[in-house]
């Protein structure tokens, strides 16, 4: 895997032309040199349209994973290179149904697979001898966990305020406020119950997870989330823990493996619920059905879709 060097500060124009250079010369250096002939080029963001035509592609990936129209701060330019993308993408794949419904308007071959989890990773937290990390040790249990990016405009913070409000322990693990000052998440902080343990190397959250006692999503309910399929959802059902969630679309229909609440009043029954009726064989259900969901069965079927693409391209 070749990570190239680029200069940051991306929104100065002069600077994205020399990181366009830069990126335009070194890929086609490593493309010649390991002999790819008519590479796939496979996008997750709309501003790879600069490079169309620069490594002489055979077809064009957008895999789309979230709604960036959505995100705080992106400008119409943004939204108009990503249709641009639709239009010329020679697939396309979404990972939620919402997702499916919009970006099929400018490509008719538009394929819904939603997200999938890095099982072996995550299942490793059903190990006995994955010790508890130091800074849980005191953490007083039943523990309900988070794993992710904490923002206020992804995370309810009326669920977390209203839950925190019982007899548990919460623990946060990822960065806070990415996008805004997320004040309100930051006020919750300073509840003597919510952990806050901020973000944690990849290779160690299996041996946070195992000690989780219920796995929160508590999502807010608007125009990005509804188009998200949460990839820590299948990381916690990979880890065997009971999933609470809120009623985002994607989610829905995850009813026999995962509690799904409509409001803060039903999260915290369902909390309740979860760890009340947990069991050997509910762990087991979770982990099988996150197995039927990895890395490499997703890609074996973005695989067979490609190749049927290819054919018919010619």
């Amino acid at each position: 895997m070749y990570s190239p060097l680029i200069i940051p500060f991306h929104g100065n124009k002069n600077i994205r032309r020399i990181n366009k250079l830069i990126l335009t010369l070194s890929v086609n250096y490593y493309l010649k040199k390991y002999k790819f002939d008519n590479p796939i080029l496979w996008a997750y963001v709309p501003n790879i349209i600069d490079f169309f035509s620069k490594f002489n592609e055979k077809y064009i990936v957008y895999h789309c994973v979230d709604e960036i129209s959505q995100f705080p701060g992106v400008t119409e330019n943004i939204i108009a290179m990503e249709r641009e993308l639709l239009r010329k993408a020679d697939i396309v794949f979404v990972t939620s149904k919402n997702l499916y419904e919009s970006k099929r308007v400018y490509n008719a071959n538009t394929h819904y697979l939603p997200n999938v989890a890095d099982v072996a990773h995550f299942s490793r937290a059903s190990n006995d001898d994955i010790p508890i990390p130091a800074e849980m040790v005191s953490i007083q249990k039943p523990i309900l966990g988070f794993i992710g990016a904490i923002d206020d405009y992804k995370v309810d913070s009326d669920i977390l305020e209203y839950v925190a409000g019982f007899n548990w322990s919460i623990v946060l693990i990822g960065p806070l406020g990415l996008s805004d000052k997320a004040e309100k998440l930051k006020g919750l902080l300073s509840l003597k119950n919510i952990y806050h343990l901020g973000s944690k190397d990849y290779k160690v959250l299996p041996s946070y997870l195992k000690y989780f006692d219920v796995c929160l999503i508590p999502s807010r309910i608007n125009n990005y989330t509804i188009n998200v399929f949460p990839m820590k959802y299948y990381e916690y059902l990979a880890a065997g823990k009971p999933v609470i969630a809120t009623r985002i679309p994607s989610l829905i229909d995850q009813k026999e493996l995962a509690y799904i609440a409509k409001d803060k009043y039903e999260f915290k029954e369902l909390i309740e619920k979860a760890l009340k009726e947990d069991s050997d064989y509910k762990r087991n259900e979770r982990i099988n059905a996150a197995a039927e969901n990895t890395w490499e069965k997703r890609i074996e079927s973005m695989g067979e879709l490609i190749e049927s693409s290819l054919g018919r391209k010619g």
